[in-house]
């Protein structure tokens, strides 16, 4: 089967839109920079800003952006990050983890995507998608 370049990424926002949270009119999102296991960025791909625009191209949500000083607080615990993220004035925050077996995976290789969404005004987290496929190859920089 032909797997399209962002499958992985739209077969995890497509569970994130029908999940039970997306009832409101419009919830806003903050998505955090996805990481690695060991809780470091890796903006391999671009997947996190495919990820935020796959998210809001429904119009379901409306995304917000993160306050400069959240990106240090990205190591920092989860209480802190939720703080961090409340301040943001958005209703969920989006925090996603990619898990791979090579050093540094390349276009193709098998991954998993764990994403989580947590509700900022209870701290629970609402949904969680787990989805694994072959990694999208880079999106290519286009303007918004």
């Amino acid at each position: 089967s032909v797997v399209d370049a962002h499958d992985l990424i739209g077969a995890v926002a497509a569970q994130i839109i029908q999940a039970p949270l997306s009832t409101e009119a419009t919830s806003s999102l903050l998505v955090l920079p996805i990481q690695n296991v060991t809780g470091r960025p890796v903006d391999i791909a671009g997947l996190s800003t495919a990820l935020s625009r796959a998210l809001t191209a429904t119009g379901h949500f409306t995304l917000l952006q993160l306050p400069t000083p959240l990106a240090a607080t990205l190591s920092a615990s989860r209480e802190q990050r939720l703080f961090a993220a409340r301040t943001s004035g958005a209703r969920y925050l989006v925090q996603g983890v990619l898990e791979f077996d090579e050093a540094s995976p390349v276009a193709g290789d098998e991954v998993t995507l764990r994403v989580e969404v947590t509700d900022l005004t209870t701290s629970l987290v609402v949904w969680m998608v787990r989805q694994t496929g072959p990694l999208p190859a880079p999106a290519p920089n286009s303007k918004p």
